[in-house]
């Protein structure tokens, strides 16, 4: 299916294994209905070309905007007509056409009270699970399901959002064995799990840095690198969950350009040559004493590898931080620590 995106049209175009969705913008109602349209037929012919069948009733019609429009929109496919949805699920994110995502938390919630009532059973004194094996089955369960698209959502309203919590609450409440009326800062303290909606604000601050970092290799980089104070502000008395990412990002002096780009791995083919050795060489003896060490090692890397980066490195981590050092001759590159 790769020479569909070979053609061309002026609507967008993803491809999920057998699953096609087109989609278009403008604020010209009739021109954005006929580029539409233009892409539906031209994907129509591409279908018969390769004898795929297409499914005009299976197919949905979503119609983003907070405007009323008297006029519903009618797109054909197959000379056939599309039905007009409310909702639209696409890979497991429900999508409504004023991007409140309330149907979407509300799926949520339903998946929630499912893995909610195994829990109940789960945590049941006959059966006798420990509170560390809840905690992880809630985790891997209820917190992984609310975690998906997360980056989505978070534009719902704060109210919206905060549906999800006492569903994890609850949850935590059982693998911790805590009457109803525990506190909520108790309750999370004790399972060292916090919130839901900061957690989602997390992943999607992290997921917005991720994407600076990759630049031209995401499709998403030049949207966040052009972000300014008025970008993204889709309710008067809110701002959205991008913009404090760049505002935090300005209170800790951290510049958009300052965030490390991420570099592809050289192909498999790259003729390149890396060796790593942990204990094959005469020097690598723990028992031996430092000097005999240090003569060793100059002996046996100068001849072998005098026209190479030797790179030297040592590590070690206690509970509060971690620290990696680095030694580099050749460039006077001392070492790193964080």
């Amino acid at each position: 299916m790769s020479d569909i995106f070979e053609i061309q049209h002026d609507s967008h175009l993803l491809v999920y294994a057998d699953d096609i969705f087109l989609y278009n913008s403008g604020t010209n109602w009739n021109k954005t209905i006929g580029e539409m349209q233009e892409s539906l037929n031209k994907i129509s012919v591409w279908c018969k070309k390769w004898k795929l069948s297409t499914s005009p009733e299976k197919s949905s019609l979503l119609n983003f905007s907070r405007k009323r429009s008297t006029i519903p929109p009618l797109l054909k496919i197959c000379d056939k007509p599309i039905p007009e949805v409310k909702s639209l699920k696409i890979l497991g994110i429900i999508f409504d056409p004023n991007t409140t995502w309330k149907n979407h938390i509300n799926y949520l919630r339903q998946k929630g009270f499912k893995y909610l009532n195994a829990i109940k059973a789960l945590s049941s004194p006959k059966i006798g699970t420990r509170s560390d094996h809840l905690l992880n089955i809630i985790n891997a369960t209820i917190r992984s399901i609310f975690d998906y698209g997360s980056q989505l959502f978070s534009f719902s309203s704060n109210s919206n959002r905060q549906k999800l919590e006492p569903i994890y609450n609850a949850a935590l409440r059982l693998a911790l064995g805590l009457p109803r009326n525990t506190p909520l800062d108790l309750l999370r303290a004790e399972s060292m799990n916090g919130n839901i909606n900061s957690r989602h604000n997390f992943l999607c601050q992290k997921f917005i840095t991720k994407q600076i970092a990759l630049k031209d290799w995401s499709p998403n980089a030049r949207l966040f690198w052009n972000i300014d104070s008025n970008f993204y502000k889709y309710r008067e008395k809110e701002i959205s969950i991008f913009q404090k990412t760049i505002n935090l990002l300005q209170e800790l002096c951290i510049s958009k350009v300052d965030i490390l780009q991420w570099i592809p791995p050289p192909p498999i083919y790259d003729n390149r040559k890396i060796n790593i050795y942990t204990h094959e060489l005469p020097f690598q003896n723990k028992d031996l004493p430092d000097d005999i060490v240090q003569n060793m090692f100059n002996d046996y890397i100068q001849p072998k590898f005098n026209n190479n980066i030797i790179i030297a490195t040592d590590g070690s981590k206690n509970t509060n931080q971690t620290s990696i050092g680095i030694l580099i001759p050749k460039k006077k590159f001392d070492k790193i620590s964080y």
